[in-house]
C-alpha cells in the first residue's frame, strides 16, 4: 500500500470519476485505474462498484477510504512539520499581551492559525504593566 494509492483513493471519492481524479492528480486515467487495481489486489476486495456510471464505494471501501483519510492527514501533517524544521515554518510563536488586555479577540485568530499552521507552536504569556515590552526587548 502507497502514499500515491491512497492519495488516488482520496481523489476518485473526492472528484467522482477516474478521470477527474487523473486531473486533480496530474496523472493519466490508466495510471490512476492501476494504482487503484493494485490497491484493491493487496487489500483483496474491490474498494469501488463499477456497475454504474460513476464508481461508488463498496462497503468495505468506505470504511477503507475513512482509514486513509486519517493516513493521508498525518502525511500532510509530517510534510508541514518537515517544512517547519527545515527554515519555511516559524516552530514556535511567542505571543507576550498585558494583563490588562481581553483575550477574547486572540482566541478565534490562534484557533485559525494553529490549524493552517499544525506544527507551529503558539505560546501566549501575560505580564503586567511593561513586561510584553520587557519581553519583547529580550528576544
Amino acid at each position: 500500500m502507497t502514499h500515491d494509492q491512497l492519495f488516488a483513493l482520496e481523489a476518485i471519492v473526492a472528484t467522482g470519476t477516474f478521470q477527474a481524479a487523473a486531473d486533480r492528480l496530474n496523472k493519466s486515467q490508466s495510471a490512476v485505474s492501476h494504482q487503484i487495481a493494485k490497491l484493491e489486489d493487496e487489500v483483496q476486495f474491490p474498494l469501488f462498484s463499477r456497475d454504474s456510471y460513476r464508481p461508488q464505494l463498496t462497503p468495505e471501501g468506505e470504511i477503507s477510504h475513512r482509514k486513509a483519510l486519517r493516513v493521508l492527514q498525518q502525511v500532510r501533517v509530517l510534510k508541514t512539520t518537515s517544512k517547519s524544521l527545515v527554515g519555511a515554518l516559524e516552530p514556535i510563536v511567542r505571543i507576550a499581551v498585558s494583563a490588562t488586555v481581553s483575550l477574547d479577540p486572540f482566541l478565534g485568530m490562534l484557533a485559525e492559525i494553529g490549524q493552517a499552521y499544525p506544527s507551529t507552536h503558539i505560546q501566549v504569556s501575560s505580564a503586567m504593566m511593561g513586561g510584553p515590552v520587557a519581553r519583547l526587548m529580550q528576544g
